[in-house]
């Protein structure tokens, strides 16, 4: 398989100089690009591709193998032969938030963004994010992200046009997909300055780590602008770490503090979320769907018809 993979780069790379691609001749990169991975040999390739493909050239690529057991490191490796752009950096497991702070400690360039080893971007999708970014000096670009599951395709994000948001509300507007989620940190462009001065990292050893630090960035960017002309390529793999069957009970339980971090984040900060972000357990009974929280209790008749309403009064103590 290795040597499959490396005779393609091959005949792609040969057509373009190793000088065009190399790293030396940057100062600075624009952008940093940061790729956590782990056991991603299937796809890691098609990710690299289109990352090395991309038309902006002054760019880095950091790989975190995150304690990758398969021939994730090799491919990568294959790659930093013919593109000196690209680093790998290995280290124990923490999972998406640990290999992602792994890659800002490091990552030189003027904007950061985040890919996931088993998805892919439009060749054009850097150049037109850091040439929106700059054009308005905004901390957050956001743009479209396309679903691939099995053999169709979907839009989870879909802009029309450039937008600006600069107030709360009209920022998560912006950000949230059709069910109101704003948590994607792969399909933006964030402005490392404004990381580093919010000190914002993800929580390392989790599942569902981009929550609160979607929450943050988007609270205290300046302006968040959508890119409306080109997209991400999020793939659907059934054998992902979120997706996958494994660690169930310690998904549920991370999933329940990051939303406990969203609340208690909104309340401090006077943030209004969405009805479907209030609860942090939300499973079927039969016909009956059942949210919950620290504070409220609702089951709804085929979701729909509320039948059970109970919300814990907090009191107030006085000092």
């Amino acid at each position: 398989m290795i040597k499959r993979l490396k005779e393609a780069f091959n005949r792609i790379a040969k057509k373009k100089s190793k000088q065009e691609y190399s790293v030396d001749s940057i100062q600075k990169p624009k952008v940093s690009i940061i790729i956590p991975a782990y056991n991603s040999q299937k796809y890691i390739f098609k990710c690299l591709l289109s990352l090395t493909c991309q038309t902006l050239k002054e760019i880095e690529i950091i790989v975190i193998n995150d304690g990758s057991i398969d021939n994730t490191p090799l491919i990568t490796t294959e790659f930093i032969d013919n593109d000196t752009r690209i680093k790998i950096i290995s280290q124990v497991n923490k999972k998406q938030g640990g290999a992602r702070n792994t890659g800002l400690r490091v990552a030189t360039g003027e904007y950061i963004s985040f890919v996931d080893s088993d998805d892919w971007l439009d060749l054009d999708y850097i150049e037109k994010l850091y040439s929106t970014a700059k054009k308005h000096d905004a901390d957050i670009i956001t743009t479209n992200l396309c679903k691939h599951k099995n053999f169709f395709n979907k839009y989870n994000v879909k802009y029309n046009k450039e937008n600006i948001a600069t107030t709360t509300k009209d920022k998560i507007n912006l950000c949230k997909d059709r069910k109101d989620r704003f948590f994607y940190v792969i399909n933006k462009l964030y402005k490392k300055s404004f990381l580093d001065k919010i000190k914002i990292e993800f929580p390392e050893n989790r599942y569902f780590e981009d929550v609160i630090f979607s929450t943050k960035t988007i609270f205290y960017a300046n302006k968040i602008v959508s890119c409306p002309s080109t997209k991400y390529h999020y793939n659907e793999n059934p054998s992902s770490t979120i997706n996958s069957g494994k660690n169930s009970k310690k998904k549920q339980l991370d999933k329940k503090v990051a939303y406990q971090e969203l609340h208690e984040f909104a309340k401090e900060n006077s943030i209004k979320l969405p009805e479907s972000l209030k609860y942090s357990e939300k499973y079927w009974i039969g016909i009956f769907k059942l949210y919950k929280n620290s504070y409220k209790t609702k089951i709804l008749l085929f979701g729909i018809i509320p039948i059970y309403i109970e919300e814990v009064i907090i009191p107030t103590y006085v000092k």
